[in-house]
């Protein structure tokens, strides 16, 4: 019977770090997800200010050859 008791007790703790594992490994997707989502928010942000820049350029061209 203590055997029994010791095999349940060591199963117990198995399952406890396999369910460990598991969700520290759903965390790090998420996390790897929302950087991703980050990563690709930010090159957008660094396309807009480059075709900002653009355009402040051409029109300050504009600008030089009507004055």
């Amino acid at each position: 019977l203590p055997v029994l008791l010791l095999l349940g007790g060591v199963m117990a703790a198995y399952i406890g770090f396999d369910e460990l594992q598991s969700k520290l490994r759903e965390e790090s997707e998420k996390q790897e997800e929302e950087l991703a989502k980050a990563r690709e928010e930010i090159d957008l942000m660094k396309a807009k200010a480059e075709q900002y820049r653009e355009e402040l350029e051409r029109l300050k061209e504009e600008r030089q050859k009507t004055a």
